[in-house]
């Protein structure tokens, strides 16, 4: 049993709270929030098994290692990746922390490794890309909150890509706006927020 009770949340979305592992600090356990009608949790512990199952580059996803019990509630453990301040690429962006040149590198490259993988990114929320050094990772957002578009998005690669892609472009104009130093009401892009 882990217990997370005393802890505060690294990272709080829509669905789900995000906390450090009290036990080791190289890993996060996401715990559903109370009185959700779709466990996220399982549905992305499914798609995980499906991606390594089809033998599908997962390099810029944290690896995921199964679950656990705490107090809270059942966990889904993951690695934890970036920087001790738990900084997103947009924390990053807003801070000016990344060169406009190293911003539009990363961003192109998670467009062409999803592109490549069709992982389906259904949530492109600048907070959920994680950049590391020179390297990035998805953090969040690869599960549809809502349970009917799960299985066709995860599972039909034309569609999913249709969809990534259609979630990518207002996502694109927001990080241009960013780097222009224009205001940015909302940073949001897909169906859920972080976590």
């Amino acid at each position: 049993m882990i217990y997370l009770q005393n802890h505060k949340p690294i990272g709080s979305g829509q669905t789900r709270d995000c906390y450090r592992h009290p036990n080791d600090s190289t890993k996060c356990i996401k715990i559903m929030k109370a009185n959700q009608p779709s466990d996220v949790n399982a549905r992305e512990w499914d798609y995980y098994q499906y991606l390594i199952k089809k033998h599908v580059d997962t390099s810029h996803l944290p690896q995921c290692y199964g679950f656990i019990d705490t107090d809270l509630g059942v966990g889904l453990v993951f690695d934890l990746v970036g920087n001790s301040e738990h900084e997103t690429f947009l924390s990053l962006l807003e801070k000016g922390k990344l060169a406009r040149e190293k911003a539009s590198k990363i961003f192109v490259g998670v467009e062409q490794y999803l592109k490549d993988t069709k992982i389906c990114f259904i949530d492109t929320n600048l907070n959920n890309i994680v950049v590391d050094k020179d390297n990035f990772y998805i953090i969040d957002g690869i599960v549809p909150p809502k349970e009917k578009r799960a299985w066709l998005y995860q599972k039909v690669p034309l569609i999913s890509r249709w969809r990534t892609q259609k979630s990518l472009k207002p996502a694109k104009r927001k990080l241009e706006k960013l780097l222009n130093g224009e205001p940015v009401e909302n940073v949001g892009c897909g169906d859920t927020e972080i976590a």
